[in-house]
């Protein structure tokens, strides 16, 4: 299956991952199974980095521990900072 992948504000991790967009090749069909693969290709420590909100098709808010959400070819998944202002 095939998932994109959005980061965003996470700069360090940006550089590290190549870039902000991404199209990541998954074997498997949950939210755990994209994880573990962007564990083997970008390292475990720049995967958890990205673990503060992650948003499903831009409209379903995952919780990072929820790791059997399915997961469905073409299916976008952003990664952002936290933000909050006044």
């Amino acid at each position: 299956m095939k998932v994109t992948i959005k980061v965003r504000g996470f700069p360090d991790v940006e550089a590290a991952l190549g870039g902000n967009r991404f199209m990541l090749e998954v074997e498997g069909s949950t939210f755990g199974d994209v994880l573990a693969e962007m564990d083997r290709q970008f390292g475990e420590d720049n995967r958890k980095a990205l673990m503060v909100q992650v948003l499903l098709n831009s409209k379903y808010w995952v919780k990072v521990d929820a790791l059997s959400t399915p997961v469905q070819d073409g299916n976008t998944l952003s990664f952002s900072n936290m933000v909050a202002g006044g």
